[in-house]
């Protein structure tokens, strides 16, 4: 039985990878709206803006890490897809 090789694999997911990686990015990115609403919400009835003042809200500091955690997975595909397109430019000259 032929195994596929490591290069058939990657030639063979790089296409979906062009159409499924910027749907993830708009999804981030409406996510991590959400969030920062949510974040802007929670410091107004709280009435404490100051994510260093020990009465901060704890739902505001958690949403705010995980926004944090979003935008570097964001950047992360980001950079995935240009590197996608440079390399496939590449192979096409």
């Amino acid at each position: 039985m032929d195994r596929p090789t490591r290069f058939r694999t990657v030639a063979a997911t790089a296409p979906r990878e062009f159409t499924v990686i910027p749907a993830m990015l708009d999804d981030l990115n409406r996510t991590i709206s959400v969030l920062e609403y949510d974040i802007a919400t929670e410091e107004e009835q709280t009435g404490i803006r100051d994510a260093a003042d020990p009465k901060y809200s704890m739902l505001a500091r958690n949403l705010g890490a995980r926004r944090e955690n979003l935008k570097a997975t964001a950047a992360s595909l980001t950079l995935r897809l240009a590197l996608m397109h440079a390399n496939s430019r590449r192979i096409a000259a």
